[in-house]
């Protein structure tokens, strides 16, 4: 698979999960944000459901991967996605300087396109609570 498509395609699950758990949850699609925490380097992902910052419910991977469609592959898709994770993590331990995954949390969420008819999957990373960066979700696979 060329890294275009996979581009693509990473971006077409995360526009499914948050259309799925939005719909699940009765709220906007727009005002989903989910929370991934790490206890530690080698922890599983933890994941929080918000209607913008009202806390709704956690959810697991495997729950998030069958949001995305990925029912038959939980076991596989888990482990890639557990790894794209724990790498987003580790870089931004290196990146800010610090040693404690419990001071990262990420957030993806849709940020409406200008044309205000499109949405684009995004990621934040947070250190301590602070805005630290946004990457577009699809930018990930070049990374």
């Amino acid at each position: 698979m060329k890294s275009e498509d996979v581009k693509i395609y990473i971006v077409e699950v995360c526009q499914k999960v948050i259309a799925t758990l939005s719909s699940e949850n009765k709220i906007e699609q727009l005002n989903l944000n989910i929370r991934i925490d790490m206890q530690d380097k080698i922890s599983k992902p933890v994941f929080g459901l918000f209607d913008k910052s009202t806390f709704l419910a956690r959810s697991s991977l495997k729950e998030i991967i069958h949001a995305g469609g990925g029912i038959g592959m939980s076991m596989l898709i888990g482990m890639y996605i557990r790894n794209i994770i724990k790498d987003i993590f580790l870089a931004s331990l290196k990146r800010f300087e610090i040693t404690d995954t419990k001071d990262i949390f990420v957030l993806l969420y849709l940020k409406e396109n200008d044309d205000q008819k499109t949405t684009t999957p995004m990621m934040a990373v947070f250190v301590k609570g602070k805005l630290m960066d946004t990457i577009d979700v699809g930018e990930i696979v070049a990374v």
